[in-house]
This record gives C-alpha cells, structure tokens and sequence, in this order.
C-alpha cells in the first residue's frame, strides 16, 4: 500500500500503481530486483556474460527456485557496490 503526501491511497498489483490519482498525485514504484536482461543493460554487456559471471560466482545475485531452472535475480545497489570494488581494485 502506497501513501502519497496527501492521505491518499493506492496499491501496486502487478508493477502497477491502481488507485484514484488526480493529476497532482504522484506515486512513483522502483523494483529492488533487476533479472537477467535489465542487468545486461545495466552492465552493458551480454546476457550470457551476466550468467556465466553468476556460473562462476564472480557477481552478487539472488537465485529463487531450483538452481537448474531458478530465475536469477541482481540488486542495483549491490552491483553498484560490486562494480565501485572492480574499479577500485583495477586502479591499484
């Protein structure tokens, strides 16, 4: 359930907001998950290289379901932690 500073109401069903906005209601909703693909384009590289770098435990990532079939999730702020470590660990 979403409050916006008026009092007023709403919820997100299905990464949607649904309840009565007027036209200076605001409700903005950021996903803490980003999947595979989002996290290619964050990265900039392919997906591929996103899941062989998962394979390899080479980035930060959360599995839900069984391992084979599992979706592979990534939070922004730990791969931007991950990626100020890679940067600061090159410039050594």
């Amino acid at each position: 359930m979403l409050t916006n500073k008026y009092g007023n109401k709403a919820e997100v069903v299905n990464g949607m907001v649904c309840g009565n906005c007027g036209s200076e209601d605001v409700y903005t909703v950021t996903p803490y998950t980003m999947d595979v693909i989002q996290t290619a384009v964050f990265l900039g590289c392919s997906e591929y290289k996103v899941k062989d770098m998962c394979r390899k435990r080479e980035i930060p990532h959360l599995r839900y379901g069984n391992k084979p079939q599992g979706k592979i999730y990534f939070t922004q702020k730990a791969l931007i932690e991950w990626l100020e470590k890679q940067e600061r660990r090159n410039w050594r």
